[in-house]
């Protein structure tokens, strides 16, 4: 989930790019996305791992998950599988 303030700077760098066309705005995310460190983890990914770890969630679980995972980031921690997997486990519940 993107908050409001990474939505507002990805619209300011493509504003200050004068992006209009598709590959001045792929251009200006590029370059945003440059300037960071940024881990995606998707809800088919989320999906595909319960899958792997013989675990059987829905889409609506797999959001839910995603959710969780923003909600109770831990810098110390990150985001990794393992972190994944514990949200899969709990879900299941």
């Amino acid at each position: 989930m993107l908050h409001a303030h990474i939505i507002n700077e990805i619209i300011k760098k493509i504003k200050m790019k004068g992006a209009l066309s598709d590959s001045r705005i792929r251009d200006a995310l590029k370059e945003w996305g440059d300037e960071r460190v940024i881990s995606i983890f998707t809800v088919d990914d989320i999906m595909d791992r319960a899958k792997d770890i013989h675990k059987k969630i829905t889409q609506s679980q797999a959001f839910e998950i995603i959710d969780n995972l923003d909600h109770d980031f831990d810098a110390n921690i990150g985001i990794n599988w393992d972190v994944i997997d514990t949200h899969i486990e709990m879900i299941e519940q």
